[in-house]
């Protein structure tokens, strides 16, 4: 029988260690495992920790140059109305409109049947009415439209044979907030908070 590797003791047939030896081996294992898992643990925390770190240092700095944008941009205001310049704000806005159209749901080749379909939804207002009680008015409209192509179905070949476009389904609306210095004076925040829009980041 041969000798344990270890400690010399009978270790049993066809075995190099002990079974006191091997439990030790074993606990040994488990002890380094657990200390392994600590210590990656401890290191996953730490990144952590410095990542959530590194993000509340970037926010205040990223805060501090908003304020700082925002401080400046103000200033140019105030510049502006004292030089006798109305300045203003823009903003765009999407507004919905129905168009209607025929179209076949399977046109094939000499049966053309055709049905009233709907493009868009109707329009709605509420934004731009809520604007135009704060002042801004409205000084462009882009509109937006829809096209789509007619085919043939022939001898189980799709066959592409014109298109229609220009079907106005809404539009974008361009307004615009011009600043005196009454509203420059008596609605700063607000203004403030229309102009961090613009930073950049």
């Amino acid at each position: 029988m041969a000798a344990c590797e270890s400690c010399g003791q009978k270790a049993g047939f066809g075995k190099k260690q002990c079974e006191a030896c091997l439990a030790k081996a074993e606990e040994l294992r488990q002890k380094e495992l657990q200390a392994t898992r600590a210590r990656e643990q401890a290191e996953a925390s730490e990144r952590a920790n410095a990542e959530r770190e590194r993000k509340a240092k970037a926010e205040q700095e990223r805060q501090r140059r908003l304020q700082e944008f925002t401080e400046t941009r103000l200033k140019d205001l105030d510049d502006l109305l004292t030089q006798g310049v109305t300045p203003y704000l823009y903003d765009v806005l999407h507004i919905n409109a129905k168009s209607y159209f025929n179209e076949s749901p399977n046109p094939r080749a000499w049966s053309f049947k055709t049905e009233t379909g709907q493009i868009g939804a109707d329009p709605d207002v509420t934004e731009l009415q809520a604007l135009g009680w704060m002042g801004w008015e409205v000084v462009g409209i882009i509109p937006i439209t829809f096209g789509s192509t007619l085919y043939n179905e022939v001898g189980g070949n799709t066959v592409n044979a014109a298109a229609y476009g220009g079907l106005v389904v809404g539009a974008q609306v361009l307004v615009r907030l011009p600043i005196t210095k009454g509203s420059l004076d008596s609605r700063r925040d607000y203004i403030s908070s229309l102009i961090q829009h613009e930073f950049p980041g």
